[in-house]
């Protein structure tokens, strides 16, 4: 800065320089820039006070901004502008403002002697803003101070906003620009929003709460507010294109509406009769409403149709609300209801719903289902392809047609003034409500549907209106009384349940009538020739389930608010049809439908980066032009390169059909993480382009949890169980690409609600299920009758597998073709195929290089595990311990963890315990550390370099199976021979790692014997057959010299423990064996016979849609074994969130700094996920008992009373932790959970 020459110079570069540094400069700095010794600055000190300049905490002189006074001359014309604006502030502003007034004052008074009419006007404005009967806002004031102060500095403030629903969020603000609205009497400010680092815009008005928060921000150059806002109506802007507003003014008002430029962009016709036709492009046209609604009758809405069609309906509400007499009336079928939100008491009217749905399925239809399902469903039903799809349209806009009826419209959870209204409106159009004793129970909807629609039993719409035959009447409305999930049973219609208090009178009849043949009109129904064939139901029973799963998708997509917002006034049906169809079309795109990516030519070196082995190009040649659908069952020990060769029968099948897609399904939410990219990265390489194949497991699809709604809904009032459809575990099967556990799979044909849906999205896919071997009884029926179905639906099935049995391998081939057929026999490693409606065969494939696996027993004791690892890790080197139960393990880790400082077999950071009983979000984390030590580097040619030079993994079954980790050493406890084999696929895995100095070894710890028989632990049994672990012991003890040669012994050693041929063993030992094979057979009838129950009949049952669905609990433990969905035998336990209370508040985390739980505020979707990711799963009988009783303390059961509305939560419990533990109350056990101790969650019985 130029050097001033005298102190009234320097006291203005002060003045200047501070304004120019918000946050204040030190004398020192000041002095420098001034180029003045610091005793100048200091001795300026009590004059800088008329500048409003103080000292800051730390030394620093800054300007007061609040009371920092600027000097402005005006010339005559400048305070007239002025006096203009003051009297719109004055009168387009509500609030009182004692910094306007105050701004008024001073100016008027400055003016005084100039123009002092224009003063006293001033002044005038000024006690207009000062007045008391002004609206004071203190709040309002407080908030717009900060964000002045924050404007001015430059400093970021934290911010409360409230939503119109009355919901708070909080953020961090940067303000850009502070913008007033006269329309709404409102400010507005624009900045820079986090979360979620985007521009936005707040209502001043709506901010509950501010502060700053110290830190800078910069505003980017490129914002200009005047280019932010140049097509905005208002303050409403987008970063889409404008729209293009025409208006039409009648000739009376054409001169007013000339004698202002309205918008920037508008332009004005002047046409033949005088009126104007106006044209601008606006952002949000309808920010334009309220001056559209000032021109009255004077002004017509041209375009865009969405915004005439809205004034449309309040041309049709002033007509009702003013009586206006000489006007048609609604159809009375266009007063009733279809769903309602709690909070607003708006409503959206039943045909608007049904249209709505009609037209997601129709969109659909045309776009978004397999080609081979509508050729299928066109040719069963007679028509073409067009026609067809109208049909699908047609029926579907029907599944609410039940709720024409005085059962649905008088909802017993619609609150009482909403249900006041719609019954005065609809008795006044002539519909009759009966009287119904209190607590009557009233019929579902759908029900209701079925009947009505039914020629058996029922109203016989479909017949009479449409002409249906009978027959196919009676199965369109059975489908359509499935729509929530569950097919009506047949009893409901015995005419005791529906009762006339349900359908109502003669008026309700004709109401239904009336909206039957509305809904025909619109979807143009054709002529229905519904093909049935008359010795086999498998067809018919396909379609109806495609049907029913795409009435369902196109009835959650049509129910979401989102993508069609609640409209309760009457407006012309086809403008609404027309609307609809729009909306049908965005939705689509909305929730990400798409189809699968058209398949190239697969090449194999073009996809992965080796040439093919033998094995692969052997099971290529064998099975790329196969006919489809086909099951391929591929047999093979580790290293044959199963997968890669499933991916490329995947590619030349789908290039060849065109398949839905993609479906692996595998045995473990851990081995599902790790081929999801093994998966993403194949799909890369063929399709050429970035393609995401979705994870699907419980605890992936937490990633996408649903916004809470409060909508009206059908499950007893309870939205949180309506709105756990929207969780994606039942749609996530409808994805193209889709990698998950197979008991999601097996979901598909279990008795659950929406089961066809998962149906559906399997079908026409390529399915390849990984490392399938002898399944329990329970699994076993699940999987073969869901092969059943994957053959009635066209998908082919890939099955892998290192260890099959023979009469395994026979039951898949059968239930997947539905022949008995005589199996080709072939030696190991072999590809077993059935293909179309050709006889079974296989092929014997090129083996890997043959392998010696040697194996030894050491005691089961821990102190002889930690021994032998200290024996073999003398040179280093990394080992796995696997543990038949989560408590071994965690006993062997703390053993090995436990040993002297100069004992220590590795480092800290290298001793690993990895269970299923951590909390979600801690497993994701040792599965990542796993992985990245023990798993192939990113260049699969080269040693991993992450690797380290010794390490153990102390582990549960959950490395057994498909996870790519490459271990030195292995200690294993007994298992079944074909689950032994499955561990040591983890050993010498890497040919990259060789040489090593270990031999291809595996130990497997000893149970006690007693007269020859091995004396197993009762956890152990309770895991595993005590026949097939007695079998699978002495199988390996008789192994010749302790070896297994992986290629050549592995089937004999399977056959040897399942089959059926006898032991060479003394006859004690062979009498005990027999006893306990017959407690084996006996429990695997009873556990077949519990999945017989559990799972839905076959394509080719006649009684498919009439037969019972449990609609079993997918999730509820608290439901009785009998009505759960269990993929596996035994329950599947139950999920406790953990939470941490540290000072009086529940942390997520054992930490302070984690994040906060507060009970009495509801939790966002964010929250809500990271709650259910610190949830772990807990299956011991003692432990659950206490879990699933109600809680004994009262901040417990409030928290469970709240999760009751969230659909990710409402099954979930909680235990709260302090210092690490949480006591069930009542019993002696003791939860012990802490992340330094790694080992989990303990369960520890407290000593009496």
């Amino acid at each position: 800065m130029e050097r001033a020459t005298g102190k009234a110079e320097r006291l203005l570069q002060i003045e200047a320089l501070l304004l120019a540094h918000p946050d204040g400069l030190t004398q020192a700095e000041i002095a420098r820039r001034l180029e003045v010794n610091r005793s100048t600055i200091n001795r300026y000190l009590p004059d800088l006070d008329r500048f409003c300049i103080y000292e800051t905490g730390d030394g620093r002189l800054a300007i007061d901004r609040d009371h920092y006074l600027t000097n402005v001359r005006l010339t005559l014309h400048e305070a007239l502008a002025l006096h203009l604006a003051a009297r719109l502030m004055a009168t387009r502003t509500d609030k009182h403002s004692p910094h306007a007034a105050s701004a008024l004052r001073k100016l008027g008074l400055s003016l005084e002697k100039l123009a002092p009419l224009i003063s006293d006007h001033l002044i005038a404005s000024a006690d207009v803003m000062d007045d008391e009967a002004r609206r004071h806002d203190p709040v309002y004031l407080e908030v717009l101070e900060t964000l002045t102060r924050a404007w001015s500095l430059g400093q970021k403030v934290h911010l409360w906003h409230r939503m119109p629903d009355g919901q708070v969020f909080d953020y961090d603000f940067a303000p850009y620009f502070i913008e007033p609205y006269a329309v709404g009497r409102t400010a507005h400010v624009i900045g820079w929003r986090d979360p979620p680092k985007a521009l936005r815009t707040f209502k001043v008005e709506r901010i509950q709460r501010i502060k700053l928060t110290g830190e800078g921000y910069s505003i980017p150059e490129d914002f200009d507010p005047r280019e932010k806002l140049a097509d905005a109506w208002g303050i409403w802007y987008t970063e889409r294109e404008p729209v293009e507003v025409v208006l039409r003014f009648h000739p009376r008002v054409a001169g007013r509406v000339r004698e202002t430029q309205w918008h920037q962009s508008e332009q004005v016709e002047e046409q033949a009769d005088g009126s104007l036709l106006w044209r601008a492009r606006v952002a949000e046209p309808q920010e334009m409403l309220p001056w559209i609604r000032g021109w009255g009758a004077d002004v017509e809405v041209v375009e865009p149709g969405e915004l005439r069609d809205r004034l449309v309906k309040e041309s049709q509400h002033l007509v009702t609300l003013y009586h206006v007499p000489g006007l048609a009336g609604v159809p009375v079928s266009h007063l009733l209801w279809g769903k309602a939100s709690r909070k607003t008491d708006s409503l959206h009217r039943l045909v608007y719903h049904m249209v709505d749905v009609g037209q997601v399925a129709l969109a659909l239809w045309q776009t978004g289902l397999h080609r081979d399902i509508r050729r299928q469903l066109t040719k069963w039903m007679g028509l073409d392809i067009d026609g067809a799809g109208n049909l699908v349209a047609f029926l579907a806009a029907l599944h609410d047609l039940g709720k024409v009826s005085p059962a649905f419209q008088d909802h017993k959870h619609l609150r009482d003034l909403l249900k006041s209204q719609i019954q005065k409106e609809l008795r006044v159009a002539g519909l009759q409500f009966p009287n119904r004793l209190p607590g009557e129970s009233h019929t579902r909807h759908e029900i209701i549907t079925t009947w009505a629609l039914r020629s058996s039993l029922g109203e016989g719409l479909l017949h009479r209106v449409c002409k249906f035959d009978h027959e196919a009447a009676d199965l369109i409305a059975q489908m359509l009384g499935g729509h929530h999930g569950v097919w009506p049973r047949p009893d409901r219609f015995d005419g005791t349940e529906i009762t006339a208090a349900d359908t109502g009178g003669n008026e309700w009849a004709a109401a239904r009538t009336e909206i039957v043949r509305a809904i025909t009109r619109i979807f143009k129904l054709p002529d229905v020739m519904i093909h049935f064939d008359e010795d086999d139901d498998t067809y018919t029973n396909i379609m109806l389930t495609y049907l029913s799963a795409i009435i369902s998708i196109a009835d959650w997509i049509g129910s979401n608010d989102d993508n069609f917002p609640l409209e309760e006034e009457n407006i012309p049906l086809q403008s609404y049809v027309r609307h609809a169809r729009l909306h049908a079309e965005y939705a689509l795109k909305r929730v990400d439908w798409e189809l699968p990516a058209e398949m190239p030519d697969f090449t194999f070196e073009r996809v992965f980066p080796f040439t093919p082995t033998n094995a692969q190009s052997e099971g290529i040649a064998a099975l790329s032009d196969a006919v489809l659908p086909a099951l391929a069952i591929i047999e093979a020990p580790t290293g044959t390169g199963k997968t890669e060769l499933a991916f490329a029968l995947y590619a030349h099948w789908s290039r060849r059909s065109q398949s839905s897609g993609l479906y692996i399904a595998m045995p473990t939410t851990a081995t599902s993480n790790q081929m999801h990219d093994r998966t993403t990265t194949f799909l890369a390489g063929q399709l050429g382009r970035e393609v995401e194949p979705l994870l699907i497991h419980s605890q992936a699809l937490l990633h996408q949890v649903p916004e809470q709604t409060d909508s009206v809904e059908e499950n007893e009032g309870d939205s949180a169980a309506t709105q756990s459809w929207f969780l994606p575990r039942k749609r996530s099967m409808l994805a193209p690409y889709g990698v998950g556990t197979v008991d999601q799979a097996l979901m598909s044909i279990l008795q659950t609600k929406h089961f066809f849906v998962r149906l559906l999205g399997l079908s026409h896919k390529v399915v390849i299920f990984d490392e399938v071997h002898a399944y329990d009884e329970y699994m076993s029926e699940l999987f073969e009758r869901l092969l059943t179905w994957l053959r009635a639906t066209d998908t082919s099935v890939i099955i892998l597998s290192a260890t099959l049995p023979g009469k395994t391998r026979q039951k898949l081939i059968r239930a997947y073709t539905g022949t008995d057929s005589t199996l080709p026999a072939k030696k190991y490693p072999r590809i077993t195929f059935a293909t179309g409606d050709e006889p079974v065969d296989a092929i014997e494939i090129t083996s890997p290089p043959s392998r010696t696996l040697e194996f030894d027993w050491i005691p089961r004791d821990i102190e002889a595990v930690v021994a032998k690892l200290g024996q073999v890790l003398r040179e280093g080197g990394c080992a796995a311990v696997i543990c038949n139960t989560v408590g071994r393990a965690q006993e062997i880790f703390e053993s090995i963890r436990n040993l002297p400082e100069e004992e220590k077999l590795c480092a800290n950071d290298n001793l690993i315990l990895f269970h299923a009983r951590f909390p979600m979000a801690w497993r994701e984390e040792i599965e990542h550390k796993v992985l990245d030590k023990f798993g192939p580097g990113q260049d699969k040619e080269k040693c991993n370099p992450n690797r380290p030079h010794s390490a153990i993994v102390v582990a549960t079954q959950v490395i057994e199976q498909s996870l790519d980790l490459d271990f030195d050493v292995m200690i294993s406890d007994h298992a079944p021979v074909d689950l032994l084999l499955q561990r040591a696929g983890r050993l010498h895995r890497h040919s990259v790692n060789d040489p090593r100095p270990y031999r291809y070894s595996l130990w497997i710890t000893e149970p006690s014997v007693e007269n020859g028989m091995p004396q197993f632990d009762a956890k152990d049994t309770f895991i595993y057959d005590e026949y097939i672990l007695l079998r699978s012991w002495f199988v390996l003890r008789r192994q010749k010299s302790g070896n297994i040669r992986m290629s050549d012994d592995i089937t004999d050693l399977i056959e040897q423990v399942y089959g059926d041929q006898e032991l060479d063993v003394g006859a004690e030992i062979q009498s005990e064996l027999e006893r306990v094979k017959r407690k084996m057979v006996l429990n695997g009838s009873k556990e077949r016979a519990k999945a017989r129950k559990r799972r839905v009949a076959q394509p080719k049952d006649e009684d498919l849609l009439w037969g019972d669905n449990l609609a079993l609990e997918e999730d509820d433990p608290s439901v009785h074994e009998i009505f759960q969905a269990l993929t596996r035998s035994g329950r599947p336990g139950v999920r406790v969130v953990c939470l941490h209370r540290i000072e009086g508040h529940l942390h997520l985390e054992l930490e302070k700094n984690s994040p906060i739980y507060d009970p009495s505020e509801k939790p966002d979707s964010r929250l809500i996920r990271e709650l259910a990711r610190r949830s772990v799963t807990i299956r011991r009988d003692d432990v659950e008992k206490y879990f699933l009783n109600p809680p004994p303390d009262a901040e417990t059961r409030t928290i469970l009373k709240h999760w009751k509305h969230i659909s990710v939560l409402r099954y979930h419990r909680v235990a709260i932790f302090e210092y690490g533990l949480c006591r069930l109350e009542g019993t002696d056990i003791i939860l012990k959970l802490d992340k330094k101790s790694q080992l989990g969650l303990q369960i520890i019985k407290e000593a009496i």
